[in-house]
């Protein structure tokens, strides 16, 4: 079962974007969103919660792409 860490939004894209960092039994990672469609998930094995969430944080400010 996914458990919701954090959520990072951007809004003012012509649509919300957002990015769920989440863990579950197999660890922690990302479910990028355009609107409510999920468009893509990345997996981070062995890395920090907070490296995750620099990721997500970063992909919300426009600065990873996907």
């Amino acid at each position: 079962m996914k458990k919701t860490l954090s959520t990072y939004f951007y809004e003012e894209a012509p649509e919300l974007l957002r990015a769920e960092v989440y863990q579950d039994e197999n660890g922690i990672g990302i479910l990028f969103f355009k609107g409510d469609t999920v468009f893509n998930e990345e997996r981070y094995k062995g890395k920090s919660v907070k490296y995750v969430e620099d990721a997500a944080e970063n992909w919300a400010l426009g600065i990873k792409k996907l």
